[in-house]
Protein backbone atom coordinates (compact mmCIF):
# COMPACT_ATOMS: atom_id res chain seq x y z
CA UNK A 1 0.00 0.00 0.00
CA UNK A 2 2.80 2.43 0.87
CA UNK A 3 4.53 1.81 -2.48
CA UNK A 4 1.35 2.61 -4.41
CA UNK A 5 0.79 5.82 -2.49
CA UNK A 6 4.43 6.84 -2.99
CA UNK A 7 4.16 6.30 -6.77
CA UNK A 8 0.93 8.30 -6.87
CA UNK A 9 2.63 11.36 -5.41
CA UNK A 10 4.86 11.66 -8.49
CA UNK A 11 2.08 11.40 -11.08
CA UNK A 12 0.61 14.66 -12.30
CA UNK A 13 -3.13 15.26 -12.28
CA UNK A 14 -3.04 15.43 -16.12
CA UNK A 15 -1.59 11.93 -16.21
CA UNK A 16 -4.27 10.61 -13.90
CA UNK A 17 -7.09 12.25 -15.83
CA UNK A 18 -6.00 11.33 -19.38
CA UNK A 19 -7.77 8.56 -21.24
CA UNK A 20 -9.28 7.26 -24.47
CA UNK A 21 -12.37 8.82 -26.03
CA UNK A 22 -13.78 5.43 -27.01
CA UNK A 23 -14.46 4.35 -30.59
CA UNK A 24 -16.00 7.25 -32.46
CA UNK A 25 -17.38 8.09 -35.90
CA UNK A 26 -16.12 11.43 -37.18
CA UNK A 27 -18.91 13.83 -38.09
CA UNK A 28 -16.79 16.86 -39.03
CA UNK A 29 -13.21 18.11 -39.13
CA UNK A 30 -12.08 21.72 -39.16
CA UNK A 31 -8.61 23.20 -39.62
CA UNK A 32 -8.24 26.35 -37.57
CA UNK A 33 -5.43 28.87 -37.66
CA UNK A 34 -2.06 27.86 -36.26
CA UNK A 35 -1.20 31.03 -34.38
CA UNK A 36 0.41 31.77 -31.02
CA UNK A 37 -2.96 30.91 -29.46
CA UNK A 38 -2.55 27.59 -31.31
CA UNK A 39 -6.16 26.68 -32.13
CA UNK A 40 -5.28 23.64 -34.28
CA UNK A 41 -7.35 20.91 -35.92
CA UNK A 42 -10.78 20.12 -34.51
CA UNK A 43 -12.42 16.70 -34.78
CA UNK A 44 -16.13 16.51 -34.01
CA UNK A 45 -17.59 13.10 -33.25
CA UNK A 46 -21.10 11.90 -34.07
CA UNK A 47 -21.69 11.08 -30.37
CA UNK A 48 -20.37 12.22 -26.99
CA UNK A 49 -16.93 10.87 -26.18
CA UNK A 50 -15.57 9.57 -22.91
CA UNK A 51 -14.30 12.71 -21.23
CA UNK A 52 -11.66 11.99 -18.56
CA UNK A 53 -11.08 15.68 -17.77
CA UNK A 54 -14.76 16.69 -17.88
CA UNK A 55 -14.14 19.25 -20.63
CA UNK A 56 -17.28 21.29 -21.45
CA UNK A 57 -17.45 20.14 -25.12
CA UNK A 58 -18.43 16.47 -25.25
CA UNK A 59 -18.15 15.91 -29.01
CA UNK A 60 -15.25 18.04 -30.23
CA UNK A 61 -11.57 17.39 -29.49
CA UNK A 62 -8.58 19.52 -30.50
CA UNK A 63 -5.26 18.55 -32.02
CA UNK A 64 -2.79 21.38 -31.34
CA UNK A 65 -0.58 22.52 -34.22
CA UNK A 66 2.58 22.00 -32.16
CA UNK A 67 1.63 18.46 -31.10
CA UNK A 68 4.33 15.94 -32.18
CA UNK A 69 2.92 13.91 -35.07
CA UNK A 70 0.38 16.63 -35.93
CA UNK A 71 0.57 16.15 -39.74
CA UNK A 72 0.29 12.37 -39.44
CA UNK A 73 -2.70 12.55 -37.07
CA UNK A 74 -4.50 15.07 -39.32
CA UNK A 75 -3.96 12.67 -42.24
CA UNK A 76 -5.26 9.78 -40.15
CA UNK A 77 -8.41 11.72 -39.19
CA UNK A 78 -9.07 12.68 -42.82
CA UNK A 79 -8.52 9.09 -43.93
CA UNK A 80 -10.90 7.79 -41.27
CA UNK A 81 -13.54 10.33 -42.28
CA UNK A 82 -13.22 9.52 -46.01
CA UNK A 83 -13.19 5.75 -45.42
CA UNK A 84 -15.99 5.84 -42.81
CA UNK A 85 -13.73 4.25 -40.17
CA UNK A 86 -13.89 4.72 -36.42
CA UNK A 87 -11.11 6.36 -34.45
CA UNK A 88 -10.09 6.38 -30.82
CA UNK A 89 -8.15 9.33 -29.40
CA UNK A 90 -6.02 9.62 -26.28
CA UNK A 91 -6.93 12.94 -24.67
CA UNK A 92 -5.67 14.80 -21.66
CA UNK A 93 -6.57 18.23 -20.28
CA UNK A 94 -8.87 20.81 -21.86
CA UNK A 95 -7.85 23.63 -24.20
CA UNK A 96 -8.87 27.24 -23.58
CA UNK A 97 -12.17 26.66 -25.45
CA UNK A 98 -13.15 23.55 -23.48
CA UNK A 99 -12.14 20.86 -25.98
CA UNK A 100 -10.13 17.82 -24.88
CA UNK A 101 -6.54 17.86 -26.22
CA UNK A 102 -5.54 14.94 -28.47
CA UNK A 103 -2.09 13.38 -28.22
CA UNK A 104 -2.64 10.02 -29.99
CA UNK A 105 -5.04 8.69 -32.67
CA UNK A 106 -5.88 5.14 -33.68
CA UNK A 107 -7.97 4.11 -36.74
CA UNK A 108 -10.12 0.98 -36.49
CA UNK A 109 -11.54 -1.11 -39.28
Amino acid sequence: MKKLLFLGLFLSMDTLASGWTGLQDIQRVMQRECTPSNKGFEITFAADHKNPDNCPHLRTVNLACDQPGYDTMVSMALTALAANKKIDAWVGSCDTEGHANVSTLVIYQ
